[in-house]
């Protein structure tokens, strides 16, 4: 089957979602769309507008697929390993977020935290609140990050023995 080009962002973005992904840059839209930063940044607030596309960094555009429309963005476990790369910061999930991965956690945890070697801003992610917590060293607990497995992809998590000592710590 030969796939038609994209003729606006709209169609660009379901054909993201048809192919499994769901973040991309600008520079990929505008040369799959053929079209210029202004006329792409247009077509991005419209589509922000009207909650099917979710920006959470400059330069960096999440697609909210149709059942999370309400929520206002899909899970942060589908894009945090993506933006963290896109900020070209190391990191992990880590503190209550680890703990609730690992079953460690008897309630919902409000906030996805993220450890990381430089200080970011919170970030507000539909009805989610993604935040940053600073470390320096890294290669010191190396060890203590794993990959897990996500419905998009992987992201870094605290070993329980880390996440445990990030709790103390913190």
């Amino acid at each position: 089957m030969i796939r038609e080009k994209p003729t606006n962002l709209a169609s660009f973005v379901t054909g993201l979602l048809a192919m499994g992904r769901v973040v991309f840059c600008p520079k990929e839209a505008q040369a799959a769309l053929d079209i210029e930063q202004g006329a792409f940044l247009d077509a991005a607030e419209k589509l922000q507008k009207k909650k099917s596309l979710f920006s959470p960094r400059r330069g960096f555009y999440v697609v909210v697929p149709p059942q999370f429309l309400n929520l206002g963005c899909p899970p942060p476990t589908w894009f945090i390993d993506d933006l963290m790369r896109h900020d070209e910061a190391p990191y992990y999930v880590g503190l209550l977020k680890a703990a609730e991965i690992h079953g460690a956690a008897h309630q919902a945890v409000m906030e996805f935290q993220v450890i990381t070697t430089t200080q970011l801003k919170p970030i507000k992610a539909g009805r989610t609140r993604i935040g940053f917590y600073f470390r320096k060293e890294f290669d010191a607990i190396a060890e203590g990050i794993v990959d897990h497995k996500t419905e998009t992809g992987t992201m870094k998590v605290a070993s329980p023995e880390l996440t445990l000592l990030d709790l103390l710590r913190y």
